[in-house]
């Protein structure tokens, strides 16, 4: 009794503190909803003190999660990227798949949110063969609704429209309005940028009468102001005004900062388009000074471009010309091309306007490259979304081909069975042995014939997984490994040198170090531009020759991406890197590569290495949370210090002191003064 009744309290206890933690949560999540982000910020950042101080893995998981989601509602997406990369660790040591899962959604979403649809759809794929296995009605919702927005930016209307459609059959299957309701709002959405006005206005309000029966005034004045939007687009100017003027009152009540100003913008554009430039002007520069303020990026330069076209509008070139310089540089650093593509076109017309011929003739011609570049890039994006759908069926491959693996034991177990019948009939009736014998032989003839079957289809379906597993390991282009397989592989070589390191008896000079080595080709986008995209291909592919004579067998030889390279070499004396850092440059510069009609040209590349384990990463196991993130961005810094001191040379760290050097500066310079402290451990190409 004094046992059960022990057990009993423990139970109590840890159900309570469960409680506590989901409350705690929930509170943040509470308090982001209400836009007191920094105050959300705050308990968070308590909560994982807290979590770290008592061991909590669970709550320490969660915690980061929560600050991963603060994060990206301030727009501070590679901040969340690492928070939900620690937090996926941390659910992955606890096989938590429904997590998983959901770490791997927002994860996606940040990505979607810096417009890298590709990467994005991958993650995203990955959650839903998750979700499909271990989650619910509102998951498979969820996921769909995140699919179809991806695909949206990426111009695959149809596909989004489908899993939009999905999310909404979900959500009439839970009964959850809310949900039908933003189903409706997104499919409008897209039928908005494909210009069915008709059709995006019925979803709209279909929307907007589910969220006035729901009472959420966030909702309301989401569908209202995609109303008055589409209205001012049809030129409906009284009836665009009375829906924004609705959603600004109604994000004025629930405080909602960022939506005050967004409503405000449409109402901006609506006097633009009415004629009234000063009150449109006016609310503009309010605007722009409140996202500067609160980094609302993507707000401030839809502000700065209908700022422009009232400058134009009268005549105002220099005004014009000046924020446009702004509104690039605010493009170049979220990655939008479209909308620098937009803004060079302004560009363009406001220096001719202005006589500045030969500036607009060169914004022109930029503007013509990255038109050429976002072709390029929707084809990619196109086949990286067949690739990513392509992950998907292969991994729902894998779970068939399990299940067929328990049929053929099922099978088995059966026929098992049936012998154990058969020999107990034998010994119980030894008057009809004959004709139990003749059954015996046809049985087995049968099993045998069945198993043959079996095992023919077994290993055909190997044979198909193999081949689709080495096609999204490997890079097509140059028949290197891609990043997907580094990231399968790399953890054993990282856990196995670490164990090694904290040996008592290990030796310093025993060859067990990774080093990692980051290639890139020097001015390699001149080689496209000027010989076209095939070559730059051949160059890229002996590239990949090259890189397999000077790297053992069995190191890591990865195409990272675009002209950059990987190279890990493995389990070797780290004092080795530089002369094999020094060998690549070298190598590269002294063999010119062929190009065509038996042309040939000098290319060089510049290498940046780290090696691992680092002093400040042998003393604790977890010390790294994401070690192959830690080291690549080392290696890469290095790369960044050696292209700044120019180009066709190297830079590396042979060791790094003191964790909190970490992520390493980008300059020579400052590499050198951590070296001087001893944080670190350098090592320079001595050029002649």
């Amino acid at each position: 009794m004094l046992v059960l009744r022990v057990i009993f309290i423990l139970t109590f206890l840890l159900l309570g503190v469960l409680q506590v933690n989901a409350s705690e949560i929930e509170d943040i999540v509470q308090l982001r909803e209400k836009g007191e982000t920094q105050q959300a910020q705050r308990r968070a950042l308590l909560l994982l003190e807290r979590a770290e101080q008592t061991g909590d893995v669970q709550l320490k998981a969660d915690t980061l999660f929560q600050l991963a989601r603060n994060a990206m509602e301030q727009n501070h997406y590679p901040s969340a990227q690492q928070w939900l990369n620690q937090a996926l660790g941390f659910y992955q040591d606890l096989d938590s798949k429904l997590s998983i899962a959901k770490t791997y959604r927002q994860i996606g979403l940040t990505y979607r949110y810096q417009s890298n649809y590709s990467v994005s759809l991958e993650y995203l794929y990955m959650a839903l063969a998750i979700f499909q296995t271990h989650g619910s009605e509102r998951d498979m919702a969820s996921i769909n609704n995140s699919l179809g927005l991806v695909l949206e930016k990426m111009g695959q209307f149809n596909e989004a429209v489908a899993h939009h459609q999905k999310a909404l059959e979900a959500h009439y299957a839970l009964n959850n309005q809310q949900g039908i309701a933003s189903a409706l709002y997104n499919l409008g959405d897209v039928r908005r940028v494909m210009g069915d006005n008709e059709l995006a206005l019925d979803y709209f309000s279909q929307a907007l009468a589910i969220d006035e029966a729901n009472g959420n005034k966030k909702d309301i004045a989401y569908s209202s102001y995609k109303i008055g939007y589409v209205n001012m687009q049809a030129g409906n100017y009284d009836v665009a005004a009375q829906y924004m003027q609705r959603a600004h009152s109604l994000f004025v009540d629930i405080g909602a900062t960022r939506d005050i100003d967004w409503a405000l913008s449409g109402l901006s554009d609506l006097a633009y388009k009415e004629g009234k430039l000063i009150e449109s002007e006016s609310m503009l520069k309010g605007i722009i000074a409140r996202a500067n303020k609160g980094q609302y990026r993507s707000l401030l330069i839809d502000a700065y471009q209908t700022l422009i076209e009232i400058y134009r509008s009268q005549e105002r070139y220099s005004n014009a010309l000046s924020l446009i310089e702004e509104a690039i540089s605010l493009a170049e650093e979220m990655g939008e091309l479209h909308q620098i593509s937009q803004l060079l076109a302004f560009k363009v017309d406001t220096q001719e306007a202005l006589g500045e011929i030969n500036e607009a003739y060169k914004a022109l011609k930029r503007q013509k490259q990255l038109d050429e570049t976002l072709f390029n890039k929707n084809r990619l994006d196109a086949l990286a979304s067949a690739q990513a759908q392509t992950e998907f069926i292969r991994q729902a491959h894998e779970i068939e081909l399990l299940k067929q693996q328990q049929v053929v034991q099922q099978v088995e177990l059966k026929n098992e069975r049936k012998n154990q019948q058969f020999l107990f009939l034998v010994f119980a009736a030894l008057a009809i042995i004959a004709f139990l014998f003749y059954s015996r032989r046809s049985q087995l003839n049968y099993t045998k014939q069945l198993k043959q079957e079996v095992s023919a289809r077994t290993i055909a379906l190997e044979k198909a997984n193999n081949e689709l597993e080495a096609m999204s390991l490997t890079d097509n282009l140059t028949g290197l490994h891609n990043r997907r397989f580094l990231e399968a592989q790399i953890e054993a070589d990282i856990t196995s040198v670490l164990d090694t390191f904290r040996q008592p008896d290990h030796s310093h000079k025993v060859a067990s170090d990774l080093c990692f080595f980051v290639i890139d080709l020097d001015n390699f986008k001149q080689i496209n531009d000027t010989y076209g995209h095939t070559v730059g291909d051949s160059v890229l592919r002996q590239t990949a020759q090259r890189l397999n004579t000077i790297f053992d067998k069995s190191d890591y030889l990865i195409r990272w991406g675009g002209e950059e390279f990987v190279g890990v070499a493995r389990f070797i004396n780290r004092e080795k890197a530089a002369s094999l850092a020094h060998r690549l440059v070298c190598d590269m510069q002294n063999t010119p590569f062929s190009l065509n009609g038996g042309a040939e040209k000098t290319i060089t590349c510049s290498v940046g290495f780290a090696c691992f384990p680092f002093s400040s990463a042998i003393e604790t196991k977890h010390s790294l949370v994401s070690p192959l993130d830690t080291i690549f961005n080392a290696a890469d810094q290095c790369l960044y210090a050696a292209k700044a001191s120019g180009k066709a040379t190297w830079v590396g760290v042979t060791d790094i002191v003191e964790h909190t050097v970490l992520p390493l500066p980008a300059s020579i310079e400052a590499l050198t003064a951590l070296e001087v402290k001893g944080l670190i451990k350098l090592s320079l190409d001595t050029k002649p």
